[in-house]
């Protein structure tokens, strides 16, 4: 990798540190800077302002997703575990951004947050309804159900989790409304045949 980029990179990495622990707009360019310990000026060579890197950041971090999710996808064992896999690398991600981090984009950074917005209606409806599919092929999702209504209504439930206005971080954990939400859309699909295996990635016997 070149100089270059990896100067691009390092300092994407240090602001999605400190956007990630303290919010976006909150953090400004001479944070970045101290952070790093390099002038404003070396990081307006790569950035054209604020908006710019907070653009760029929220488009790598996306990608990485888009590569995450590919892996889950491609390591389940069948549609069921492949969202229990997915559960958890969105655990993962939440456990380390401070839930103010949406809010502010949604507010104060359009082109980044029209980024994720068609990220979550593209790329996310896309995994889901594939899933769906596969669900029904394999007797695990209940026929009949219509897989696009459903694909959508699960990327609704997903921005959810990120809305402050729906469960704001003083009354709600945004892990435990990821998992309760998860746990009830999963639920809602699956067969009988599906809910044994929920149960046994769980690690829980149901009562009849």
């Amino acid at each position: 990798m070149e100089k270059e980029e990896l100067q691009r990179l390092r300092i994407l990495e240090a602001s999605y540190k400190l956007f990630s622990t303290y919010g976006v707009k909150s953090i400004t360019m001479d944070d970045i800077a101290r952070e790093l310990a390099m002038s404003k000026k070396t990081i307006y060579l790569y950035y054209n302002d604020k908006d710019d890197l907070v653009t760029q950041l929220i488009r790598f971090v996306l990608d990485r997703h888009v590569i995450e999710m590919d892996e889950c996808a491609s390591k389940a064992n069948d549609p069921i575990h492949e969202i229990f896999l997915m559960t958890e690398q969105v655990e993962k991600m939440l456990k380390t951004i401070n839930p103010s981090m949406f809010y502010d984009l949604q507010k104060y950074h359009a082109n980044a947050w029209n980024s994720f917005e068609e990220f979550k209606f593209n790329h996310v409806y896309n995994c889901i309804l594939q899933n769906l599919t596969k669900g029904v092929e394999k007797g695990l999702y209940r026929k009949g159900i219509n897989l696009e209504i459903l694909a959508h209504m699960r990327v609704l439930q997903v921005s959810s989790i990120f809305n402050p206005l729906y469960f704001p971080a003083t009354r709600f954990n945004i892990n435990e409304v990821q998992n309760q939400l998860t746990d009830h859309f999963m639920h809602g699909v699956a067969t009988l045949k599906g809910h044994k295996l929920i149960n046994k990635y769980l690690q829980v016997t149901e009562e009849e």
